[in-house]
């Protein structure tokens, strides 16, 4: 999850971005009425979000929503280089490398008869 607030000159984030559990995601909100919920959890934790303030708006992450930010984004000066743009993992690691699980395959190789 990521807070922004929405300003007349754009988003500016509030804070980095987190993983949390649905039930754990109302203490990262303000409840003031004004906000937005953003994104493609609304019915699969319906039950979890079901007391949180805010409007909600289904939404998924396309190429076309990402082509409506870049303009203002280019025009705020936050264009990366190509080689330079990549997507943002939150958890720590979800996957191990080629390298990784060769090794972890020899070491269990060796340990097991």
């Amino acid at each position: 999850m990521r807070t922004y607030a929405c300003a007349p000159a754009g988003l500016s984030p509030l804070a980095p971005a987190r993983l949390c559990a649905p039930a754990d995601l109302g203490a990262h909100l303000q409840a003031d009425g004004a906000t937005l919920l953003a994104g493609n959890v609304f019915d699969s934790y319906a039950s979890a979000l079901a007391e949180l303030p805010g409007t909600r708006l289904p939404s998924l992450p396309t190429a076309a929503a990402l082509l409506r930010l870049a303009p203002g984004l280019l025009a705020a000066g936050a264009a990366v280089a190509a080689r330079d743009a990549l997507p943002l993992y939150v958890r720590d690691k979800v996957a191990q490398t080629t390298d990784e699980r060769e090794r972890l395959r020899a070491a269990l190789a060796a340990v097991t008869p």
